[in-house]
């Protein structure tokens, strides 16, 4: 690997976290079940009784919210690893511009989000960070659990369900950020709705509704890199192929139309507020039942496959090529333009 190698914004390649980041990872501990891993969201330790589970995440690319998606987005991880999300930290970095009034602005986001899911905020720092263009928020949330799940327990035949939608979170933060420019090409309703999906980016009710049945096998909670990439992480940690059917994908209307005009790959795009659960062929229909009884739309869009060199997308007249695998997502390359 060339040391001197640069790399695009955003997550770093699995590659890097590979060869690099996994070999540094401190003492040995057998308590922890499940640390650093390919495709997993969070880590899993064992307790005298039960499990906790542990996960962080930045917010770099929003500005707005920041506060109301840090939390949302490191419940998302907890949930989908089994845990109900229950206390909540957060390191907040302010740019020397900062005043009273967002510092008061952020903390509300956190506090209502935090809320919203039953969540305490226990605790966190906070600095005004030389040489920041803009604030950052990194979040931490744990939560228990007597039962845990991975990204890496789907199985070839296993069935793919997708909940909501996609492109939730990167649609929100876009709608806000160029919403002046969207003004000239959309109906201010189209707008207003692709705002409002920030409060769909949750996916603990989700998650929780599934989390207690043999018949799951594997979540994960796409973030970055959008839907595409999340299904690679999924078949990464599973070490296991896809067929994904591209008329299957749940697609809303504001994201559709936000995506059009902007020109931005929805595929590739922040897409916390969707589940992905793979789940055992017989019992697609109890897992679809769940789901909907959350008041979630979802479907099924593919399968895990054996051969994990296979990852393919299937179109509607049956055609097939194989399954993108973004490398930055299209909120970043939409920024760089």
């Amino acid at each position: 690997m060339n040391m001197r190698e640069r790399f695009p914004l955003g997550k770093v390649p699995s590659k890097v976290l590979s060869e690099v980041l996994f070999r540094y990872l401190g003492q040995r501990d057998e308590s922890v079940i499940l640390g650093p891993q390919l495709g997993e969201d969070a880590a899993v330790i064992k307790l005298d009784e039960g499990y906790l589970v542990v996960s962080t995440d930045p917010i770099t690319a929003a500005e707005r919210e920041i506060g109301w998606l840090a939390v949302h987005i490191s419940a998302n991880d907890v949930a989908v690893t089994g845990a109900r999300p229950r206390w909540f930290l957060s390191s907040i970095l302010l740019s020397e511009d900062i005043d009273l009034l967002n510092i008061k602005h952020i903390s509300k986001q956190i506090g209502e989000a935090a809320k919203s899911l039953g969540i305490a905020v226990i605790g966190g720092h906070t600095e005004i960070t030389p040489g920041l263009q803009k604030h950052i928020v990194v979040g931490m949330a744990m939560g228990l659990t007597d039962r845990y799940i991975t990204s890496s327990g789907a199985r070839p035949g296993d069935k793919i369900i997708q909940s909501k939608g996609i492109g939730f979170e990167g649609i929100s933060i876009l709608a806000s950020a160029y919403e002046a420019y969207l003004q000239k090409k959309l109906q201010k309703s189209t707008i207003s709705e692709a705002k409002k999906l920030r409060e769909k980016i949750s996916v603990v009710r989700e998650a929780l509704a599934l989390a207690d049945h043999d018949w799951l096998t594997a979540m994960h909670d796409p973030t970055e890199g959008g839907l595409f990439l999340g299904l690679h992480e999924l078949a990464d940690a599973s070490k296991t192929g896809l067929k994904i059917y591209r008329d299957k994908i749940i697609i809303t209307e504001p994201v559709r139309r936000v995506c059009e005009v902007l020109k931005v790959d929805v595929f590739s795009l922040l897409s916390s507020g969707t589940l992905l659960a793979s789940v055992h062929p017989r019992c697609v229909d109890e897992a679809l039942g769940f789901l909907s009884a959350t008041g979630e739309k979802c479907a099924v869009i593919g399968e895990m496959l054996s051969d994990s060199e296979e990852r393919v997308l299937v179109d509607s007249t049956g055609g097939r090529k194989p399954l993108p695998k973004p490398v930055e997502d299209a909120i970043w390359k939409l920024i760089e333009e």
